[in-house]
């Protein structure tokens, strides 16, 4: 109940709730614009009349499922916890790492089930042609590719530390970090 009051007793001044509801019309015309934009674009891609599924299928298999898992999250970080933005170590990590995903998904080649969906029955594999350009071939050189994006993603989720560090190890110049 204490929420709704104002603070000064302006009347001009919005409540909380009212900055809330605002943050959420915002956050889903934002998603609006994100999906009719993508839409458009595998329409294009898809070609004349091509169905949009196939087309989200090819491209990107069951990582659409990791990919808008990652903006979700990060429109929900943009609307309501602007403090996480500031995380930004976090966020390219956890992208890198959704990108080995997509690229793990690759070598899999399902015609059944819940993956077989996603892989249009063997047509594709479950990380569509994106995960089929981060692993390259299918063999020990594409899973050292996953292996180096997920290298990648460590390295960045451990930014701060490393940065932490880098200040106190001697430089070769005889000067301490900045």
């Amino acid at each position: 109940m204490m929420r709704l009051m104002r603070r000064n007793g302006s009347e001009n001044e919005p409540t909380s709730t009212g900055r809330e509801v605002k943050r959420l019309l915002l956050l889903l015309l934002g998603v609006a614009l994100v999906v009719s934009v993508a839409l458009a674009a595998l329409a294009f891609i898809g070609g004349n009349g091509g169905n949009v599924r196939d087309a989200i299928l090819r491209a990107v298999g069951f990582g659409s499922v990791l990919i808008v898992g990652w903006a979700a999250a990060f429109a929900f970080a943009l609307a309501f916890r602007r403090d996480w933005l500031g995380m930004y170590n976090i966020w390219l990590g956890s992208a890198a790492l959704t990108f080995a995903a997509i690229g793990a998904l690759s070598f899999l080649s399902p015609s059944e089930g819940a993956l077989g969906w996603f892989a249009l029955g063997g047509q594709v594999t479950p990380g569509g042609w994106l995960g089929d350009t981060i692993i390259g071939s299918r063999s020990l050189t594409g899973w050292l590719r996953v292996l180096a994006v997920t290298a990648v993603s460590g390295a960045l989720f451990a930014l701060p530390a490393l940065q932490g560090i880098g200040g106190a190890l001697p430089s070769p110049f005889g000067r301490r970090g900045a």
